[in-house]
Parts: structure tokens; sequence; C-alpha cells
């Protein structure tokens, strides 16, 4: 069960009352993790699952599908265990293979929706919990995802995927209230459960509760560390995500140690991991070595907005006895990002009408950065002018 500070009021202790009060409600949060049915694996399992995945998978995903599917009968409750199969057969389908009677999907098709017809046919032929959150897992339709969610609800309310499932949704769809009660009914199943705390780290991030964000991260870290689960993608897109919560609450120190083990193979992750570096940088005071990570990024990246972004930013921290060359350079680099943003401009088609109810905050952030970049570039103009 979830473990919070509790704060009860007593006649004996009045006096003491507000030193109790503010150790009591500073108590660290518990995680107490209680696998179900549908989580529980012996070590044996998972030793068996850690091989198929890593050892079989990387040289050949005919070998991993069928030894992922032999390891379903074993385990046939186990989400996600059930979940890997499904990525191994949605790998297979992608190569043109096929999987349990699905074919190669033609190009209008999409490999997601041929498996997410066959997957939701048997949770219609047979409902039960698995069935059901398995179909949803790979539905498009979120109204029709969270419908066979709370069917799998009614026939056990004890599973948390069921729970999670709808959370995910609903944060998805912009429904924070409706995500966070999701979330508060799994917790109430398993305080411990590392998905459900994963999604719950992004949730109070978007209340501003980064301290408690942060703790839940490091929590899913640590217990996720050698879970055949989790890859090593999501390890470093955590890592990086707690290397921000670690800026915002004042500990860059900590955030730069952090970021030693991402592995940046990925390019928006390189992008995050160099925009995260140089806030932390920049936090320390160390502009020079910041500016140095914004250009390396800018050298990979050209005309990206951020990495623009943050070397007008730092120049305007460097030396203030400013030369002429120095105001001509910021001067320069605020019409970078203000380039880098109309290039975006152009070469975006994937913003959505408000009316699908898309989440459009990126696009007026950009907005807003386009509106300061042109102050700023006037402001420096005038400035370069009245420089001797």
């Amino acid at each position: 069960m979830r473990v919070r500070p509790r704060c009860t009021r007593s006649a004996g202790i009045l006096v003491l009352w507000p030193l109790f009060l503010s150790l009591a409600c500073s108590s660290p949060r518990q995680f107490d993790a209680n696998p179900g049915i549908y989580d529980f694996m012996p070590p044996e399992g998972l030793l068996s699952v850690k091989t198929a995945i890593m050892d079989t998978g990387a040289r050949d995903p005919v070998a991993l599908e069928a030894g992922l599917r032999s390891l379903t009968s074993d385990f046939p409750f186990h989400l996600p265990l059930a979940f890997a199969l499904q990525d191994a057969e949605l790998l297979l389908l992608g190569i043109g293979r096929e999987v349990r009677g699905v074919g190669p999907p033609d190009a209008a098709t999409g490999v997601q929706a041929a498996l997410s017809g066959a997957y939701r046919r048997r949770a219609e032929a047979a409902p039960d919990p698995v069935r059901l959150v398995l179909a949803a897992r790979l539905e498009a339709d979120r109204e029709v995802a969270i419908a066979l969610l709370v069917r799998a609800q009614r026939i056990d309310q004890q599973c948390i995927w069921a729970h999670y499932g709808r959370a995910h949704r609903l944060y998805a769809q912009g429904d924070f209230p409706g995500a966070r009660a999701a979330l508060d009914a799994a917790l109430a199943i398993d305080s411990g459960h590392p998905s459900v705390l994963r999604l719950e780290a992004s949730v109070l991030v978007r209340a501003g509760e980064d301290r408690s964000a942060l703790a839940v991260l490091d929590y899913w870290l640590d217990v996720t560390e050698a879970s055949p689960f989790v890859d090593r993608l999501a390890r470093d897109q955590a890592l990086v995500d707690q290397g921000i919560l670690l800026v915002r609450t004042g500990q860059p120190e900590e955030c730069l140690d952090s970021l030693e083990d991402v592995d940046a193979n990925q390019a928006e992750l390189a992008r995050r991991l160099s925009a995260v570096r140089c806030a932390a940088l920049a936090d320390l005071g160390e502009i020079d070595r910041a500016l140095d990570v914004a250009a390396e990024a800018l050298a990979e990246f050209p005309g990206e907005v951020l990495a623009s972004l943050h070397r007008a930013l730092l120049l305007e921290r460097a030396d203030e006895g400013s030369t002429g060359s120095l105001a001509e350079e910021r001067q320069q680099a605020w019409q970078a990002v203000l380039d880098a943003i109309r290039a975006e401009k152009v070469t975006d088609t994937g913003e959505q009408p408000l009316s699908t109810g898309g989440d459009d905050s990126l696009a007026l952030g950009s907005l807003l950065v386009e509106l300061a970049t042109r102050a700023r570039l006037a402001r420096s103009a005038v400035g370069a002018r009245d420089t001797p």
C-alpha cells in the first residue's frame, strides 16, 4: 500500500505540534513493490527472458519471437512478457514475415493496424484482462482503447495494467485529473510498480512537483537497472529526464555526473542531452564550457532551434566587458535563432488543429521564443551601433 506522511492532532502535544508537523510531513515517500499475477516472475524466468531478448533478439528476430512465445506458455498472465512478444511480432511483420495468421500488411494498412485487428478479434472472442489490455495497447483509437481497458477493470479490479493503460491514454489526451485518478488506483494496488511510477513522474512534473518527481525517477532507475523489459534507450531517456530535474532543483553538479552514463546514439536523445548539459554548465557559471557544448550540438544538428537559443542566451552571459566583436556575435546568434525557427516552421507539417484536442503548447512556445528573439535582435542592433 502507498505510504504517505499523515498529520493528526493530539491534545497532549500541542506545544510540540509545529515541530512534529514539520517532521512528520517531510517523511520520505515509501515505495513498496507488491507485484501481482500480471507482473510476478521468478528469477529463473527473468533470466530466460533476458537471454531471449538480449542474446537471441540481437541476432535472429524469428528466434526471438519463438522464444518469447514459448515463455508466454509458462507465464500466461505476465503482461510485460506479452508486451515484449507483441513488439517482436511487430518487428517480424515489418520485415515481411507472417505472424500467427497475420500476413505482412500492405502500405495502406500498416504493421500496427494489422496486428491490432488480430488482437482485438481475440479479445472479443474470449475477453479476459490479458487479452483486453493487449488489444488496447495496440489500438490507435484512444476511446476504443479506454473502453477495452475499462472492460478489463470490470473483470479484475486488481489488474494494474488496466489502470495504468487508462492513465497513459488520459494523460496523452490532456485529461490530467483523470490520469492522476487512474494512477492513484494503480498505486493502491502496487505502490512500487515501475511503469506506473515512470508515468507518475511525468504527471508530477506537469504539476510542478519537481522534487517528488525526482524521487520517483530515482527509484525507477534503481529498480529497472537489471530488468529485461526496460531497454537501454528507455533508461537513457530517464537519465536525461533526471538531469533536467536535477538542474531544476538546484543540483547541476549531480546532473552532469548522472549524464555521464547516457549513450546518446539516438538523434532526439542527443539533442536533449546537449540542452541539459548546457543548462547545468550555465547554472554552474561555466559559460565557456556551455558554449562549447552548444557549438558541438550545432555542428551535429545545424539549425537546431534549442541549441541556437542556448548559444544566444549563453553569449548574453559572456564577459560583460563587451567588445564590438562580442556584441556583433550576440546579434548574429539571435539572428540564427530566428532563422532556425522560421526553417522549422517551413518543414513542420505535423501540427494538428485545436479541434482535434492536440497539444499546441510547443507551437505556442515557438511563437513566444520568436517574438522574444525579434525584440532581442532589435536591442542588440542598437547596442552594436553604439559600441565604439
